[in-house]
């Protein structure tokens, strides 16, 4: 499919629909193929939050270490929350990684792309590239076929879901 044709049949849509159909032809027609296929690993993570944060507002979720000389959550008594190991750590070769297989890398003007290569890298625009050069960006992807994983553009330049 050419891109020229699509940018000339562009004229009778908004330039915003025109990004839609493209993010719509990403999602559906798979233009990359996963570079790895074991990116779904059988071990599943817990989520690990703090000791009995559900039972005071004044204490964060965020993971801390049980340090009490009697906690049964340090001493892993069964029913506890459990606590982080290093048998949690991911595969080394998807490590980092999008969930789509991809590196995530971020994107500030077209220049930037001409490093990626397109089997490897996906491409995230940053948040603060204004709506025309981020059209001229998404375009030079599709050219060079590479995975977008933000390309949405809204009329008023929010970052909610069209």
């Amino acid at each position: 499919m050419k891109l020229d044709h699509l940018v000339n049949r562009c004229d009778l849509f908004s330039l915003l629909s025109f990004l839609k159909i493209i993010s719509y032809l990403f999602k559906n027609f798979g233009i990359n193929i996963m570079p790895l296929s074991n990116l779904n690993t059988n071990k599943r993570k817990p989520n690990f939050i703090r000791k009995e944060s559900w039972r005071y507002k004044r204490l964060e979720t965020t993971w801390r270490k049980p340090k009490g000389i009697d906690n049964h959550q340090r001493k892993q008594k069964k029913g506890e929350m459990p606590i982080v190991k290093i048998g949690y750590k991911k595969q080394k070769n998807i490590r980092g990684l999008h969930p789509s297989g991809y590196k995530d890398n971020l994107i500030h003007n077209i220049n930037e792309i001409s490093n990626l290569d397109p089997k490897i890298d996906g491409i995230r625009i940053g948040h603060n590239v204004g709506t025309k050069k981020r059209i001229s960006i998404v375009m030079k992807a599709l050219e060079m076929k590479f995975k977008i994983f933000n390309s949405r553009v809204s009329k008023n330049g929010s970052k909610s879901k069209n």
